[in-house]
């Protein structure tokens, strides 16, 4: 038989191992109540069918509705010296919204070259960030949160947040601005203020496609 007809019959064999293979695999995803993963909705599909809605990713679906998880952390480039202030702000991307639920503080102190942690879980060093304090507001609608600047002795660390009683909802490329007081006349502190929320896809926001989407 000729060369050339036994390697195009061997090529034609090879494609339909291939193609059974294919064929016996989409059979088995199929069987469990799956569609094969090729696009962004039969991912989500598969998603739906086999994860409890507690598990599901809150940013996998359509555009216009999903929600998930986010926090934004404001850190001043410089330190807050005796009687200054450093104001520093962050904006939140178009693709979003952002629900303000809770906030953290994190503040150093500078003695020197080095900085070192005010750990609120020491008593050593809690409420030890005597005169600093902090103001934000909505730079975009120039809302003001607070009548005062609030001490950040007052404000929840990483293990135990501050709570808002009611969340501050920001709309996407709204600028959240924290300006920090410093009033000790000695003291030299580097805070870092963290707000955790949720991003919200909003219906009229005019986005036309539908996607997977990750942070």
């Amino acid at each position: 038989m000729d060369a050339r007809v036994i390697r195009h019959l061997k090529r034609n064999a090879e494609m339909l191992e291939h193609l059974q293979k294919v064929v016996l695999e989409h059979a088995k995803i199929i069987r469990s109540g799956l569609v094969p993963n090729n696009s962004a909705s039969a991912l989500k599909q598969n998603f739906d069918v086999k994860l409890p809605p507690h598990l599901r990713p809150g940013n996998l679906g359509d555009l216009n509705a999903v929600i998930w998880p986010f926090w934004f952390t404001l850190a001043p480039t410089q330190d807050v010296g005796p009687n200054g202030n450093v104001r520093t702000s962050v904006t939140v991307t178009q693709e979003a919204a952002f629900i303000l639920m809770s906030i953290t503080k994190t503040v150093y102190e500078k003695t020197g070259p080095n900085y070192a942690y005010l750990d609120p879980e020491q008593p050593s060093t809690a409420f030890e960030a005597s005169g600093l304090s902090l103001a934000m507001k909505d730079a975009q609608s120039t809302r003001v949160f607070q009548n005062l600047p609030i001490d950040t002795d007052h404000l929840g660390h990483p293990q135990h947040p501050t709570i808002l009683p009611t969340p501050v909802f920001f709309l996407p490329r709204a600028s959240i601005e924290i300006e920090y007081f410093n009033t000790d006349a000695a003291r030299t502190y580097r805070p870092f203020t963290t707000l955790f929320g949720y991003r919200v896809r909003l219906d009229d926001a005019q986005n036309t496609m539908s996607t997977v989407t990750y942070r």
